[in-house]
């Protein structure tokens, strides 16, 4: 199992399509893991969990934050889920004629410790964009609408959108960052700018990584070939290979709208990751 963890705008339809094109891994469009595992676990413990005692606890709080909570029946529930979820994406890998799938849903990210307890040999590619531009990008695909997973900070700053989407990448970072540090051995990180300028070093260590077969081709190839679609960003179809053009788009931002907490939270993140602070 592979999930790749980032926020939105970072990038992650691309790479999902570049393992995508492994001959080893299926990456299918987005799917919403994270919340229907939370859904599967709230069914079974409110139905089988409740069929044994001790019964198993009807709070998901404990499997939230990566804890498995005691007893047998809490056992046997989290058992069902991983085997539901796995079946579906074995089957639809192997329906591919590959061995191991892959799962990216940007929305995932508040179960990444439920989704680490549930398969936990999986692995995570933590991907990450420099701040200012994942504000850039934000901004330009909201001209007609917010993402779903915008709407909660624009509502709760909707006469400086640029603020609110800068919050949101500071909150998600941190919380992508916080997830590395606790699981060194399962994370990988990735940056966009690397994938985009590096692409075969980059795409030679993420392999490695995974445990998958060298694919020196990948980065050419891969854009070259139909995937299947299903959320993310569209523009990845018209593309024909991969582009740097979009590094440093927020340099435009207008900065002086950034409360000088945020933009310095932001510039503390920009920092552990290596990337320049803009000014």
């Amino acid at each position: 199992m592979i999930f790749i963890l980032s926020t939105e705008r970072a990038g992650s339809t691309l790479l999902r399509v570049l393992l995508d094109s492994h001959p080893q891994v299926a990456a299918p469009g987005e799917l919403g893991l994270g919340d229907l595992c939370h859904r599967l676990l709230i069914i079974l413990t409110r139905t089988l969990g409740q069929t044994e005692s001790p019964a198993s606890p009807l709070s998901t709080d404990l499997w939230l934050a990566g804890v498995a909570p005691q007893g047998e029946a809490a056992a046997k529930v989290l058992a069902e889920t991983r085997a539901l979820v796995d079946g579906i994406l074995s089957r639809y890998a192997q329906a591919c004629g590959k061995e191991r799938w892959c799962n990216k849903t940007p929305s995932d990210l508040p179960y990444a410790e439920l989704l680490r307890l549930l398969f936990p040999e999986a692995r995570f590619l933590c991907l990450h964009r420099h701040g200012y531009d994942v504000v850039a990008s934000c901004l330009e695909v909201s001209r007609y609408g917010y993402m779903r997973e915008l709407a909660p900070y624009v509502m709760s700053s909707p006469s400086n959108t640029v603020a609110a989407m800068m919050r949101s990448w500071v909150e998600k970072t941190e919380q992508i960052l916080q997830f590395e540090s606790y699981w060194k051995q399962q994370c990988m990180r990735v940056r966009y700018e690397d994938l985009v300028s590096q692409p075969q070093s980059t795409l030679d260590a993420v392999l490695r990584f995974l445990d998958l077969r060298p694919c020196p081709d990948l980065h050419t190839s891969a854009l070259q070939h139909p995937h299947h679609k299903g959320g993310g960003d569209p523009r990845i179809w018209t593309t024909e290979g991969l582009e740097s053009d979009r590094i440093g788009a927020g340099k435009k931002l207008p900065k002086a709208l950034l409360p000088r907490a945020l933009a310095d939270q932001a510039a503390t993140l920009l920092d552990k990751l290596g990337y320049p602070v803009i000014c």
